[in-house]
Formats: structure tokens, C-alpha cells, sequence
């Protein structure tokens, strides 16, 4: 039954936003999540520490994810056609095909690293959220094709809007980064400071790029509403990528206190 599924994947996001949200209480699960330059030396007295990948796989995410939710896509395409309730499918579509080419052409990973923890909770994340898309349009959007005309068009191209804005916006923000970390000669290592001007100085927020990716799923969860969907999992995938999102953006700022003051 879809209400079965719709129950576990909520159940699933859930459980991932609470073990990010008690990381920080308990040393060796927030050392599993960190990367990158908050994944510390000192991490690697914990218990299977040095199980680390390059963080250049995050790309790996964006290869799952685009072609898992392109299966979604083509399938709901071929079974009811082009319609509004694939505008959430589509968007998302649109979303990891920019972050796989962003991470090929603008980020510079150098030789950071993550945990293979993460790593794996990363590919979760990028199995769960086609199928939590294909439960609200890639699957059951057929019979929401007839109700377009009673769909508010402004909620619509609100949604829509603020999805286009925040994902231009983490586009200048991932450029941004990419041009303070600068290569070193050996092409490997990386050279951190501090980020500022754009959206760093405009909203005064350490991760803006962390708050565009929230304003993302919070936009496809709404527009996902908007155009008849009724799945809890939806709210509850935006609320994971929040918490997640809000715990990493800390461990960034208290990086950035005890590196620079």
C-alpha cells in the first residue's frame, strides 16, 4: 500500500534527522559525520576512524541520484504523460544534475576526506529521495493531472521561484568557496579563509550554501504539496536535510572560531 511506504520512508528521514541532531552529544557518531576540514585529527582515536574516503566521492550522491530519479521520471512520463505533478521530479532532476556537474567543473576537494559512515549515509539520502518524490507524482501522479485547474498557479510559481533562487544562489556560493580553496603545488592540498562578501555578508550566516540547499527541499516538499501531493515523507525529508544541514553549518562555525579567532 502507498501509505505503507510513505510511513517508512518517514520513518527512515526521521531517524536520520534525530541521529544528526544527537551527534554533537556523542563524539564518535559526530566524528562519523564530519568532513572535509572539520574531520580532525584527533577523530582518529575513535573506534573504525580512519575508515575514511575522498570527499571528491561526494559526487558518487549525484550519480545515484540521477538515475535513480530519472527512472522515476521516465517511468511516471511513459505511464500518464507530461504533467504538473512531475514538476517536483523534474526540479529535483534539474538539482543533482547541476550538483554532480558542479563537483566535476567548480568544487575544489584537494585531498579532503570523509567518513565512510557519512559516505554511505550520503548514498542513503540519495536512494530514499527519488522514492519519496516517486510516492507524491513519479508513481501515483496520474489522477492529480485532472485537478490542475483548481491548483493555485501562484503557490506554484511561488514554489518554483524560490527554488530557482536558492539553487542559483548555492551555485555563486559553491564558485565562491572554490576560489578561496586554493590548490597548493602538489595540486592536492588545500589552502582554507574565511568566506566573505555575497550571500556570506548579505544574510550573515556562516553556510549560506547550506541554507540554499534547505530552501531546495523545502521548496519541492511545498510545491510537492501544492500540486496535490498528501505524503508526511516529504515534510519530514526537508526537516532531515534541515537538521542535518543546521549541525554541519555549527561544526563549520566553531571550526572557523578556533582556526582564524
Amino acid at each position: 500500500e502507498p501509505w505503507h511506504a510513505d510511513l517508512a520512508l518517514t520513518a527512515c528521514w526521521a531517524a536520520m534527522a534525530l541521529a544528526a541532531a544527537v551527534a554533537p552529544l556523542l563524539p564518535p557518531l559526530h566524528a562519523c559525520a564530519q568532513h572535509g576540514k572539520c574531520l580532525g585529527s584527533d577523530q582518529r582515536s575513535f573506534a573504525f576512524a580512519n575508515w575514511r574516503v575522498p570527499k571528491a566521492w561526494f559526487a558518487h550522491f549525484y550519480v545515484v541520484g540521477n538515475v535513480l530519479n530519472l527512472m522515476v521520471l521516465l517511468r511516471a512520463w511513459l505511464k500518464c504523460g507530461l504533467q504538473l505533478a512531475l514538476l517536483p521530479v523534474i526540479l529535483f532532476q534539474l538539482q543533482v544534475a547541476r550538483r554532480l556537474l558542479e563537483c566535476s567543473l567548480v568544487s575544489c576537494f584537494g585531498d579532503s576526506e570523509m567518513h565512510i559512515i557519512g559516505y554511505a549515509v550520503g548514498l542513503a539520502h540519495y536512494v530514499l529521495a527519488p522514492l519519496t518524490l516517486a510516492l507524491q507524482g513519479g508513481w501515483r501522479g496520474c489522477g492529480l493531472a485532472s485537478r490542475l485547474a483548481t491548483m493555485p498557479l501562484l503557490a506554484v510559481l511561488a514554489a518554483m521561484a524560490a527554488f530557482l533562487a536558492a539553487s542559483l544562489g548555492q551555485l555563486h556560493c559553491h564558485r565562491h568557496l572554490a576560489r578561496l580553496r586554493l590548490r597548493g603545488q602538489d595540486g592536492s592540498s588545500i589552502k582554507y579563509s574565511v568566506p566573505k562578501g555575497g550571500l556570506w555578508d548579505a544574510w550573515r550566516v556562516t553556510c549560506p550554501h547550506y541554507l540554499c540547499e534547505v530552501a531546495i527541499y523545502v521548496s519541492l516538499a511545498s510545491l510537492a504539496w501544492t500540486t496535490g501531493a498528501r505524503s508526511i515523507a516529504l515534510p519530514a525529508m526537508a526537516g532531515w536535510v534541515a537538521v542535518n544541514l543546521s549541525v554541519s553549518a555549527s561544526s563549520t562555525q566553531t571550526w572557523y572560531e578556533e582556526k582564524f579567532g
